[in-house]
C-alpha cells in the first residue's frame, strides 16, 4: 500500500538483528536504541548517495513493539534526520518490561543499586528520560497502543505521555480499547492504516 501511494519503503536489519550470530547481535548489549539507529541512518545515507532515491528531508520511521521504541528513539537525538514517527505499542522505560528480555541486554538492577552497569544502561535507553529531546513541532509524533496489551503494557505509553506533557512536547495518542499487543480486529486495523497514511500523506 505504501509503495502504491508513492512512498519508498526501506527495511534495514542492522546490528542486533537475530539469526546472524552472537557477535552481530551482541552489538546492542547495554546500548539499546543507539546502535540500531546509527545503522538505519547509515543505510539512508548510502541509499541517498549511491541510488539517489531517498529524499532525506522527508523520512518517516514506523514500527511496532521494539520497532515502536526505535521509532520514538529516532525522534530524540536524531529528530533532525527523521520528519515523523508512528510508533505502535512502544517500550518506553525498560524497568517496566519483561526482565527475561531486558536483563539479557541491560544487566540486573537491584533496589540496592547497580550490578554491572545496569542502572546507567536503563536510563540511557529510556524514552521517558529523553522526553525533553522530542520535537517542538506538532504532527511529528504519533503513538498507538492497545489498552489490553499483554506484552508491552499500556503503562509504557502512559509514563511517556506524562513526561511529554510535562516537557511541553506535542504528540498525538491513538488508543484502541479492545486490542492487545497486535491489532487483531480487521476494522481496527483499517482504522490504524487509514490514520497512518493520513499522517504520511499530510505531514511528511
Amino acid at each position: 500500500m505504501a509503495a502504491k501511494l508513492g512512498f519508498l519503503v526501506v527495511l534495514v536489519d542492522g546490528r542486533g538483528s537475530a539469526d546472524r550470530g552472537m557477535a552481530f547481535e551482541s552489538w546492542v548489549q547495554g546500548r539499546l536504541g543507539r546502535v540500531e539507529m546509527e545503522d538505519q541512518l547509515r543505510a539512508l545515507t548510502w541509499l541517498a548517495r549511491t541510488r539517489g532515491m531517498v529524499d532525506v528531508g522527508r523520512v518517516a520511521v514506523t514500527g511496532w513493539s521494539y520497532g515502536g521504541y526505535l521509532s520514538l528513539m529516532a525522534m530524540t537525538e536524531w529528530g533532525h534526520r527523521f520528519r515523523l514517527a508512528i510508533a505502535g505499542a512502544p517500550v518506553t522505560s525498560w524497568d517496566l518490561y519483561d526482565t527475561a528480555y531486558t536483563e539479557r541486554y541491560l544487566g540486573l538492577v537491584t533496589p540496592c543499586g547497580d550490578e554491572g552497569g545496569g542502572e546507567s544502561y536503563y536510563d540511557a535507553g529510556s524514552l521517558v528520560s529523553k522526553a525533553s529531546q522530542f520535537p517542538e513541532e506538532a504532527n511529528r509524533v504519533l503513538i498507538v497502543h492497545g489498552l489490553m496489551d499483554e506484552n508491552v503494557h499500556f503503562d509504557h505509553t502512559e509514563r511517556l505521555v506524562d513526561a511529554l506533557v510535562r516537557a511541553g512536547k506535542p504528540h498525538q495518542l491513538q488508543v484502541y480499547p479492545r486490542e492487545r499487543h497486535g491489532i487483531r480486529d480487521p476494522t481496527v486495523n483499517e482504522h490504524f492504516e487509514t490514520l497512518m497514511f493520513h499522517w504520511l500523506l499530510n505531514y511528511l
